[in-house]
Parts: structure tokens; C-alpha cells; sequence
């Protein structure tokens, strides 16, 4: 398995049970302990950009492909082909139960399955990377820009204002964890921001990435 073509998309079970990690070529790779992995899947569809597991599971590419799989993650098919090219998100908040896709040129699509999203609102920007979601009480959405700008929702992706500035020109993810934000770079430093997404200072750095 070749490092450099995994995708930015580990996603955990309880670590207890699994972890999963999706690759830019589709492929699905699941571990017990972190150290041994094993394929347990090709999607036939390659750039996954976002990934719901669950009995349930989901998938969308990049070109707006929605994958599904209720065996495990074993087989997968396409049930939803959206319109958009773009894609670089597929969120799900735990605390409204809204799924949410979201698109390099700033489209945000929200529904309460994820296979009936619709758009709800228009980012300002062409450099979209990646949406973070903070479920609770109250629940809110980060969306994230290459050059590091950094947008908040908190009325379930209707309304967005621009909140900060990462700092950083070439930003890759963002999560969060209860009230902390995290960001990562394509360079491997870690932001960290515990004000909503309005300053942010380095955390940590990763010593490999790509």
C-alpha cells in the first residue's frame, strides 16, 4: 500500500472495533489495531472525498458520485449522482441530524438524508477544502478555504460570515473536537483555535504528509 496515494480520510469507529481509511484511488483499508491493515473494499470510483460509517455507510467523490454500502463497507454502490464536480465534503451533525455536502466553489448542500441534498447556501470563494462540524448544543459548521479563511454557520448551513484567518496558504482539513478546532496544512502543521474559529496558533507538526 503506497502512503502517498492515501486520501486525507481516516475515519473512526470507537477505536475499540476499527478504523477505516479510504485512499484517492477508492480503495477501502480497515485495521483492528492500528498497525495491520487489510482492503476490504474497491469502490470503482476514485477521489472519495467524504466517508459516514455506519451500517448505512456512505461515500461521495469528488464528481458528485453518492456510494452506499449496507454490508460492512464489503460491496458499495452508487445510489445518487449530484450535479456538482467539486465536491470536498460529507458531513453529518450529530445534534440537528442535517447531512451536509460541501464543494470547492463554496456550494452548500444540506438535507436530512444524504441522499436528497439540496443546496441552502453560496460561499463567497473557489478554494474550498474542507467542512468541520461541532454537534451539541449549539451546533455549528466551519468551512475552510485553501488560503485559510474560515467560515461559521450556526443556523445549519443557511447563513455563513467569515469568522478568521488561519494564516496559512495552503490549508487542507478541518475538525472539531467538543469546543477546540483543529486545521491541518498540506505541509503537516497542526492550527489549533478555542475561540470559534477566530485566532488560530500551531499545535503541533506532522513529520510526514503529502
Amino acid at each position: 500500500m503506497d502512503l502517498r496515494m492515501m486520501a486525507v480520510l481516516v475515519l473512526a469507529t470507537p477505536l475499540w472495533a476499527y478504523l477505516d481509511l479510504l485512499t484517492a484511488t477508492g480503495e477501502l483499508w480497515r485495521t483492528t489495531d492500528g498497525v495491520n491493515w487489510t482492503r476490504t473494499a474497491q469502490l470503482g470510483f476514485t477521489d472519495p472525498v467524504g466517508y459516514l460509517p455506519g451500517p448505512a455507510a456512505y461515500v461521495l467523490t469528488r464528481d458528485g458520485v453518492l456510494l452506499s454500502s449496507s454490508s460492512g463497507g464489503a460491496t458499495w454502490s452508487a445510489v445518487k449522482n449530484y450535479t456538482f464536480s467539486d465536491g470536498v465534503a460529507l458531513r453529518k451533525d450529530p445534534g440537528s441530524g442535517y447531512y451536509f455536502a460541501l464543494t470547492a466553489s463554496g456550494k452548500v448542500y444540506r438535507d436530512t438524508t444524504p441522499t436528497g441534498l439540496v443546496p441552502v447556501a453560496q460561499l463567497p470563494g473557489l478554494d474550498f477544502v474542507d467542512l468541520g462540524v461541532k454537534g451539541g448544543l449549539p451546533s455549528a459548521l466551519f468551512a475552510l478555504t485553501a488560503s485559510g479563511e474560515v467560515f461559521r454557520s450556526t443556523d445549519n448551513g443557511s447563513t455563513w460570515r467569515l469568522v478568521g484567518q488561519t494564516g496559512f496558504p495552503d490549508m487542507r482539513a478541518i475538525t472539531v473536537k467538543q469546543d477546540t478546532l483543529y486545521a491541518l496544512t498540506y505541509q503537516g502543521d497542526v492550527l489549533r483555535s478555542v475561540d470559534t474559529g477566530k485566532t488560530w496558533v500551531g499545535w503541533t507538526t506532522l513529520s510526514q504528509v503529502g
